[in-house]
């Protein structure tokens, strides 16, 4: 299971192998979730990637206001850190 959802999360993604070959996971294993994980996951970008392609405006709009957010979470932990 940590193969298959490592596939899926950007950071881990390139590293979660490291831990299935020290654990000794079976390989056809590992390939199996791995692969599944993987396709799921680019399925996922490409159907992402062609809506938006089509709506350029709806992207924009969408990606100010995740920036926003991430810069209001960022100012948040600030703060936290000056008042502690």
């Amino acid at each position: 299971r940590i193969v298959f959802l490592g596939r899926m999360v950007p950071a881990v993604r390139s590293l979660i192998s490291i831990p299935a070959g020290m654990s000794r996971m079976p390989f056809w294993k590992f390939m199996l979730y791995s692969g599944l994980g993987t396709v799921i996951w680019t399925t996922f970008l490409a159907c992402v990637g062609f809506y938006l392609g089509e709506n350029q405006d709806k992207m924009h709009a969408l990606m100010s206001n995740v920036g926003n957010m991430v810069m209001a979470i960022v100012v948040i932990i600030a703060l936290c850190f000056v008042f502690k």
